[in-house]
């Protein structure tokens, strides 16, 4: 009879630091990318924190970190992970995303920043935050709810979600005071945001009582700007 061993990597020396750790920033995302710790046992990733939180583990050299809130400061930190799942000392890195002057001044619309450029029916700091086109007004389009009565309530599809501000929804019989806080029915914040899997963020249902008699939904848009 053949006896079946197994056995596991046991060693405590941590990889090397990995080096030239570099970020690239947009309007809403920051690509890093460094190069290749090395130890006395093979390295199999690199795990990835922003501001302190664990955001990644990835097997390679770079890393896009996505959805993010436009003219914010980031923090990185990048450690090696090895065969016995020693750590590394961290690299680090403070980078920015664009701020939302700099996306004006990209599309040519330098000073308009309370303005709707496109009159489509969000304002361009909106825009800016849900990465939408400001000279567009087709796309403002896709902020728009769909509501599906079903019976005793009422499915409201929202539309894709960026955990960049909260996402207010309201209900009222008439649309002269929809607006009012007194109406709002549902808030999802950022942190809901980022905790849900990206098949959630593009496919959020809330289901509501059917009001049973004619009535309004909005779903409004609070950027985060600090």
């Amino acid at each position: 009879m053949a006896l079946l061993s197994t056995s596991t990597v046991s060693d405590n020396q941590v990889p090397s630091v990995p080096g030239n750790l570099a970020g690239e920033a947009d309007y809403y995302s920051v690509a890093l990318t460094w190069s290749a710790s090395t130890g006395n046992i093979p390295v199999t990733g690199y795990q990835i924190r922003r501001n302190g939180v664990l955001i990644a583990t990835v097997p390679g050299l770079s890393f896009t970190d996505s959805d993010l809130p436009g003219g914010v400061a980031q923090n990185y930190e990048v450690r090696a992970i090895d065969l016995a799942a020693n750590l590394s000392l961290p690299a680090t890195l403070t980078i920015s995303t664009i701020e939302f002057e700099d996306w004006l001044d990209d599309h040519g619309l330098a000073g308009e920043t309370g303005s709707d450029s496109d009159n489509g029916g969000l304002d361009n700091l909106t825009e800016f935050q849900l990465g939408l086109d400001p000279l567009d007004a087709a796309d403002d389009l896709t902020f728009r709810l769909d509501c599906v009565p079903q019976g005793a309530t009422v499915e409201i599809h929202y539309p894709d979600l960026k955990p960049v501000g909260h996402f207010h929804l309201h209900m009222s019989s008439s649309l002269h005071d929809i607006s009012t806080i007194a109406n709002r029915i549902d808030t999802l914040t950022p942190a809901q945001i980022e905790a849900m899997a990206p098949s959630a963020r593009t496919g959020h249902i809330e289901e509501v009582p059917n009001p049973g008699a004619r009535a309004f939904f909005t779903l409004i848009f609070e950027p985060v700007t600090d």
